[in-house]
């Protein structure tokens, strides 16, 4: 016959300042107040759908305008993942400036959500373009793209990024120094185990 052993506490034999090394365990109901800080062993188990890690970055500085061909970086995170089984969840929501140039009124760029731990594959890419009247002019606007798939392997540092890339014209993703705007390119990565349903 199973039986059940309820307790208000468990701690260490030494105190709680010495960590509790579990090499198994299936946890039904996590207080994650210190998760962050600290590492999760490969062998614990969360159950399905359960966030394990949540953050978001911003821009901190508006990058230099891509006028040629190239590709920048705009926010790369760190994120520590115990284990491959568990996924991510990455969106990349960011402002923009396309501009025309002396060669191009249809101004165009390309933004996208890199995982750069395994091989910099590309998980999403979106192309954003403006018909301008004149050479001369700008366009300001605002996207979003997101990704969720599973991380390639367990590592103490799984980094993804965002990227913009040339396409035509003048490219630009506003930063937290522009004085009119607060927080308008960030990246929201969470981590989770399993795929939701």
């Amino acid at each position: 016959m199973a039986s059940k052993i309820i307790v208000n506490d468990i701690e260490h034999s030494s105190g709680s300042g010495t960590a509790v090394s579990m090499a198994k365990a299936n946890i039904t109901n996590l207080d994650t107040t210190n998760i962050v800080s600290g590492t999760i062993g490969s062998n614990v188990i969360f159950p399905n759908q359960h966030i394990i890690r949540y953050g978001l970055a911003s821009l901190a500085t508006t990058p230099s305008a891509l006028t040629a061909t190239g590709s920048t970086d705009l926010i790369t995170v760190n994120l520590l993942v115990p284990a491959a089984y568990n996924y991510m969840f990455v969106q990349f929501d960011f402002n923009y400036k396309l501009a025309g140039n002396s060669t191009s009124t249809n101004p165009y760029a390309y933004f996208a959500i890199i995982d750069v731990t395994n091989n910099n594959a590309a998980k999403t890419i979106s192309k954003v373009k403006h018909v301008l009247p004149a050479n001369t002019d700008e366009v300001i606007g605002q996207g979003t793209i997101s990704a969720f798939f599973q991380v390639s392997g367990a590592n103490n540092s799984y980094t993804v990024k965002s990227t913009q890339t040339w396409g035509e014209g003048s490219i630009t993703t506003l930063g937290n120094n522009e004085s009119d705007l607060t927080n308008p390119t960030t990246l929201t990565v969470g981590l989770t185990q399993g795929t939701p349903t």
